[in-house]
């Protein structure tokens, strides 16, 4: 019954086979995983940016961030000084349309102007400043945040 069920049976010429295995490999299984890494993780960078150690009012603050675009990305700068602490800003960066197939990046940046309003409830002294970045949850699993932070001093205009 095996033999007339093998004669019967149609087989797939080696030369179709094997070229249809490598095509679909390239196609779906190389993706796949670059998918599976963007899922995984997924802040590719994040630079905080501040042009001298001592800010003051008018000095600007820079955080850039790159994101695989796999999910939404939440980036966030704040001011810390002696237990106190303030979001400067936060922003989120978006995903893709078809974020598991689509492996282009998402860039974005964050600008904050250091004001006497924004300092406001600092004094004169030591602080620092965090940039933090966090992506969604992907296969039961929100990733560690990207964390920069830099020292800098306070200098008040009076």
């Amino acid at each position: 019954m095996d033999a007339a069920r093998r004669i019967n049976q149609p087989s797939i010429p080696r030369w179709i086979f094997w070229p249809t295995i490598v095509v679909v490999s390239v196609i779906y299984v190389l993706p796949g995983l670059f998918s599976s890494y963007r899922a995984w993780v997924q802040v590719q960078s994040l630079d905080l940016i501040v042009q001298r150690a001592a800010v003051q009012p008018g000095d600007t603050i820079r955080v850039q961030a790159l994101s695989w675009g796999r999910t939404w990305v939440d980036v966030d700068l704040q001011l810390i000084q002696d237990g106190h602490s303030e979001t400067l800003a936060a922003h989120e960066i978006p995903k893709n349309h078809n974020a598991s197939i689509d492996p282009r990046w998402r860039r974005d940046s964050i600008v904050v102007v250091l004001t006497d309003r924004v300092l406001k409830g600092y004094k004169s002294g030591p602080a620092k400043l965090r940039a933090t970045a966090v992506g969604g949850p992907q296969w039961l699993r929100t990733p560690p945040p990207l964390i920069r932070e830099a020292s800098v001093k306070l200098v008040s205009d009076s």
